[in-house]
């Protein structure tokens, strides 16, 4: 039980260290400096009361802890370390020269002014019942304690009337909970009788958000200590008029909102937490629970510190101002919580409702995560503010286009004007339901009719670009160009000219996505040329809904601003990438491919649910092991054989450079390519830690993970396989399930497959039948395809899969699609690649000996 002072309690203490900012003096002030004989009032443009249950726990829980562990009070005040409770910062403003009442606005805090006037009229009832008893029993002293905490407390009242006023929504109902205690009854009384005729149209089927005029007495009156013994419901003022029902006015339901509701918990909440502290600190006797309830005052009044701000200049926008860059805990508010103020500021008292319900509709719609709903107004931003050219510059100028007018050197329009609030508000709750679809790979507000294929295909698209690779810029144009289109397209367009619509662009958002992942660009480099495209669309007054202008806008920006994404430059970043399946990269590149060649051909096949196919590394990323029956041979190949076979270890006059790296591997006795499985205390004097690391790495990084060791297979074959070797992996590969796919092409089971026609694969055409009968192989013929699978032979491969992915990498436009506009010296159409496979190969061929030898790239 806590120890409790009979002679002394919390006596006020003072820490200012005030400075004046411009219009901001700052002061660190106790609760009681900051409310002592003064009055305030919350503006119209702030929210109601909002605080639910969690904040409210912690406010009342935060407060009785701290009280509970400052544990039994010194009898000299001095040697007390208490630098006060820190609640945060609260913003208050001076009156506006227009304002008749002197009332100091509140500009951020209202949360903790409202709960704390609950708290102090608890107190006060409290102290004043306390008192009351003290008096029947006799102890003056006791009383005379009690009063000097009733007078601290009253300045928390101006005169007998609340110190707080809240907005017009919530004052009057505020006003009856937090009543001067020797007033209540008539306030609360008062309050309930205009409450009768105010909203007549309000009846019981507007529950919960309606209560009785007897439930809300009822309610009110039961935590009440001091004068609490009338029954309020039995006054005559609720008596019937003559003739009238006895229980007309008792039973009439009046408006109770949910700001209501939670004032109404938090004021139950307040006298519970008085009780608490009564019931588990003290003993019960008067005594004890009166100077609990005193500690407790004195503790709430002088040891709750925050940060006084007022605002010296009376200027209502500059008020709102300053509200924006805080938040109730005294930290910089989230630019999204000063977007809803200022929408609040704009668009109260224009009665309004309606679209200040579609902007919480948009704040749920993104489960109130503020960064989320502020990325998808960056891109509202960059296709409606034309003096954007970039995404990062939306990003800035989103505070800007959500304001009521901008500095004179910002060619940003600002939208949240008098007139335009209401519009702005409506299109971004728009906006923001097309861009949810694309988020979430739906069409859930998408109500034009697409045809299934292209429907199919642009799910895929969003699903690879979007999950996948998790790229952003696109969002710049394809939120906007989906809804757009959805809302304003022709209406002799059917259900196929809407699909192909969107597949041609979201085809074009994809392989300029996929082109800067395989680059060594970030997603910067292109995020202007989305802005452009959209911006373009927005403004174009004809044919707008052609695909192939958006295209063409797409591909000439970007070519212009990253001239390196396409013909020679293209392929230099293809052939040299080192990341394919650091990320989803690679799994994308084939799945595109796959699904683009399935298509062209026209084979009446198509790869239903790319869920259940997996990238298969055909020399494994766990090449190194001793698992028993990783060959078709009956013999054992050693554990490194994947690595000695691959390399060609010793095969050669002289080893390259990356052969004598695997023997260095294995003179260690590496037991991986894992960094984490490199013991320096295991390791001989000759190499060290680091020599081994890069070694794992290069290995890894420029064989392992490129492209042309890649292929694809269902799950279920590829778990089975694993880090087996070739002679276990040819025979599912050669499988009638893969050998049509493109990407799988090179190990065609045909006698004049690339694989087998290679010169560096020694196979006739008997291994050929033995091994696509899938037999027992023999030992000699498993060896020798177990040995097939080199970097030669990767390489080779190398060239005709850049081939086959750059082909079907390119943008879907004919080579006079721009009506002789474009510049022909960029390649931007199908035929892009075309006749490049010499320079395929001439790329392949020096990054192949770059590979080998080790050299940096």
């Amino acid at each position: 039980m806590t120890q409790l002072s009979q002679d002394h309690r919390l006596e006020e203490f003072e820490t200012s260290s005030g400075t004046i900012l411009e219009a901001l003096d700052i002061t660190d002030e106790s609760w009681f400096q900051v409310i002592k004989n003064r009055s305030f009032r919350v503006p119209e443009y702030q929210r109601n009361y909002s605080w639910g249950d969690t904040q409210r726990d912690e406010f009342w829980s935060t407060l009785k802890r701290n009280f509970v562990d400052l544990g039994p009070l010194p009898s000299d005040l001095d040697e007390m370390d208490l630098s006060g409770l820190y609640m945060g910062a609260v913003y208050i403003a001076v009156p506006g020269p227009e304002d008749e009442q002197e009332k100091l606005d509140i500009v951020d805090g209202q949360q903790r002014f409202a709960s704390f006037q609950l708290l102090i009229k608890a107190l006060n009832d409290n102290i004043l019942s306390l008192k009351e008893e003290a008096r029947d029993q006799g102890k003056h002293d006791l009383v005379s304690e009690l009063t000097e905490v009733e007078v601290k407390l009253e300045k928390g009242y101006s005169g007998t009337e609340p110190s707080v006023k809240l907005n017009s929504e919530d004052r009057e109902f505020f006003a009856a909970l937090a009543a001067y205690p020797e007033n209540w009854y008539i306030d609360v009384r008062d309050f309930l009788v205009d409450q009768i005729d105010k909203h007549p149209d309000i009846t019981g089927r507007n529950r919960p958000r309606a209560k009785t005029i007897e439930e809300l007495a009822e309610a009110i009156q039961e935590p009440i200590q001091f004068n609490g013994d009338d029954n309020l419901t039995d006054d005559s003022a609720f008596e019937a008029d003559k003739d009238g029902d006895e229980d007309a006015k008792l039973g009439k339901h009046v408006r109770f909102l949910n700001s209501h509701e939670r004032m109404l918990e938090a004021y139950s909440e307040a006298y519970e937490l008085i009780e608490t502290l009564q019931d588990e600190e003290t003993n019960g006797e008067l005594a004890q629970r009166a100077y609990i309830t005193m500690n407790f005052s004195s503790f709430v009044l002088h040891a709750i510190a925050v940060d006084r701000c007022l605002i010296t200049e009376p200027n209502p926008d500059l008020r709102l101002d300053i509200f924006q860059s805080i938040n109730d805990k005294g930290l910089a508010l989230h630019d999204v919580d000063k977007i809803r103020a200022r929408i609040k500021h704009r668009l109260v008292g224009s009665g309004s409702s309606g679209v200040m319900e579609e902007w919480r509709e948009t704040l749920a719609r993104f489960d109130g995560d503020k960064d989320d709903i502020k990325e998808m107004l960056k891109y509202f931003v960059a296709a409606k503010e034309d003096s954007v050219n970039k995404i990062s510059e939306a990003n800035n100028a989103v505070m800007q286009v959500f304001d009521r007018s901008t500095p004179e050197r910002s060619n940003v329009t600002p939208l949240l004007t008098q007139d335009n609030a209401e519009n702005l508000v409506t299109e971004v709750s728009t906006y923001s339901k097309y861009y949810d679809d694309l988020y979430q790979c739906e069409f859930n507000h998408f109500d034009r009719s697409i045809d299934d294929n292209n429907r199919k295909e642009v799910k895929r698209i969003l699903n690879r670009v979007g999950k996948k690779i998790e790229a952003e810029q696109w969002q710049a144009l394809g939120p906007f160009v989906y809804m757009m289109v959805d809302q304003g397209a022709p209406e002799d367009y059917d259900e196929e000219d809407i699909g192909n619509f969107l597949f041609e662009v979201f085809d074009a958002i994809e392989v300029l996505t996929l082109r800067q992942s395989i680059s060594d660009h970030s997603g910067e480099a292109i995020e202007g040329v989305y802005v452009n495209a959209v911006q373009n669309f927005n403004n174009r007054s004809s044919d707008q809904f052609d695909a192939t202008k958006i295209v063409l806008d797409i591909v000439e920006d970007a070519s212009n601003q990253t001239e390196d994404l396409f013909e020679d430059g293209m392929i230099y970043h293809a052939v040299k990438n080192r990341n394919w399946t650091s990320s989803d990269l690679g799994r994308c590149i084939l799945q595109r491919t796959t699904s683009r060649y399935l298509k062209e051909e026209d084979m009446g096949l198509e790869v239903r649910d790319y869920s259940d196919v997996d990238v298969e590394h055909i020399l494994p990323q766990t090449p190194i092991s001793d698992e028993a029956g990783r060959s078709a041979s009956s013999s054992e190949p050693g554990k490194y054989a994947w690595l000695d076979y691959f390399f060609r270890v010793n095969e050669t006059d002289e080893d390259s450079q990356i052969a004598q790296a695997i023997k260095v591997l294995k003179d260690q006795s590496i037991s991986s390519l894992q960094a984490s499985d490199v013991d320096s205390d295991d390791l001989g004097d000759e190499v060290n830690e680091d020599e081994i690391l890069n070694i794992q790495e290069e290995v890894f990084k420029r064989f392992v993970d490129d492209i042309a060791n890649l292929l694809i297979l269902v799950n279920q074959d590829n778990q089975e396989l694993g880090n087996k070797l070739l002679s276990k992996k040819l025979p599912v590969y050669w499988r009638d399930t893969y050998i049509k796919v493109i990407i799988n092409d090179f190990f065609s089971n045909e006698e004049n497959s690339p694989f087998i026609e290679s010169e560096y694969v020694n196979l006739d055409t008997g291994d050929v039948d033995e091994i696509r009968g899938e037999d027992h192989l023999s030992d000699d013929i498993a060896e020798q395809v177990d040995r097939s699978w080199t970097y030669e032979v990767m390489f080779e491969r190398k060239v005709d899969m850049v081939h086959q992915i750059l082909k079907r990498l390119t943008f879907n436009l004919e080579p006079d699609s721009s009506g002789g506009d474009r510049d022909e010296s960029v390649g931007v159409d199908k035929s892009e690649f075309d006749g490049l496979r010499d320079q395929i190969k001439a790329a392949v061929d020096d990054d192949r000996e770059r590979r080998i030898s080790r050299r940096n790239f």
